[in-house]
């Protein structure tokens, strides 16, 4: 299980390309890399406002160009599209909590299915976290719905992860 106190989950990311615009603007770099007043500009802006993706390719170039390493491209680039995905992760959800009000929280928690939490509207994003990671789901319309159906037939919802008698 992943440790949650380790995960890389900010709040914000800047794009790649603020980083890049920062350089380029230092001393004229625009001209060490290349860079005319061309018709490709216009994809040099693109990149340069972090709407196109640096490829490991592209990264390889700024190395040679800044002394800045790939790697730090790469990461960045990485970092910034993975922030991209959850926040659009986090807007799918928000239409998922409601999902929440079919499930025995409470008793899932005191069997230690779920973290034990404070049920409140403030963290339903986290206890929909806790839940879909409990049916082993990506998302309420991956299954957990049928998931939840079959333990619930079985009357293994809230056993599942209890401990047997001592």
């Amino acid at each position: 299980m992943t440790d949650e106190r380790w995960l890389y989950s900010p709040d914000a990311v800047s794009a790649p390309g603020d980083s890049l615009r920062e350089l380029l603007e230092k001393e004229g770099l625009r001209k060490r890399l290349g860079h005319s007043n061309g018709p490709a500009d216009q994809n040099d802006q693109r990149d340069h406002q972090g709407k196109a993706q640096i490829t490991p390719d592209t990264a390889v170039q700024l190395e040679r160009a800044l002394s800045l390493p790939a790697a730090f491209w790469n990461e960045r680039e990485a970092h910034y599209r993975g922030y991209l995905a959850r926040v659009e992760a986090d807007k799918n959800a928000s239409r998922w909590v409601a999902w929440l009000d079919e499930l025995p929280l409470k008793e899932m928690m005191e069997a230690e299915a779920l973290p034990k939490r404070r049920i409140a509207s403030s963290i339903r994003k986290i206890l929909l976290n806790d839940a879909l990671k409990f049916f082993g789901v990506a998302s309420q319309k991956n299954g957990a719905k049928s998931t939840l159906s079959r333990r619930r037939r079985t009357g293994a919802l809230v056993k599942s992860r209890a401990t047997a008698e001592p």
